[in-house]
């Protein structure tokens, strides 16, 4: 081998997060749940640094910014906002001195109606839970699930002449 690799460790290999707790889906749900947790109003940090990054003409920032909000909006299923980013991201230097106010002023507001829409859907699908378990309890359980083996199949058999 390489001698200059010889003081490396080795390392184990990264399991992602998402299979082990539902997928993506579900883990969306349990994000928006940590964050609903957390009072806050607006989504505020973000567009303060890229605005401050488009009058710095930092653009390197600003697209940097864009692609993790940009993430940040499709784990959610906020899917115009990762539009809106992405298209952000993909502007030239000229574009974003004439147009780069109006956009963030766009994607602020596209964020704050996704986040709205996701705060709403939190809350009704915990309302969704709460009714199915009130009217689950009332609902008679299978047999399997009563005694602990499935339903009995017939004896019948098919032969094979009659095939």
């Amino acid at each position: 081998m390489l001698k200059e690799f010889d003081d490396l460790l080795p390392v184990d290999p990264v399991k992602p997060l998402a299979p082990y707790i539902g997928g993506k889906r579900n883990l969306a749900k349990r994000l928006v749940q940590r964050i609903n947790a957390v009072p806050h109003e607006t989504y505020a940090e973000v567009f303060v640094g890229m605005r401050a990054s488009l009058a710095a003409a930092d653009w390197p920032a600003l697209w940097d910014a864009a692609h993790a909000l940009k993430g940040n909006s499709a784990n959610v299923g906020a899917t115009t906002a990762a539009a809106c980013c992405a298209q952000l991201e993909s502007m030239s230097p000229q574009t974003l001195r004439t147009e780069g106010v109006q956009r963030l002023d766009q994607l602020e507001s596209i964020v704050a109606r996704s986040a709205a829409r996701l705060v709403d859907g939190s809350r009704a699908s915990v309302r969704r839970r709460a009714r199915a378990r009130s009217v689950g309890s009332s609902r008679p359980k299978s047999t399997r699930a009563l005694t602990g083996s499935p339903p009995e199949r017939s004896n019948r058999s098919v032969s094979n002449s009659s095939r």
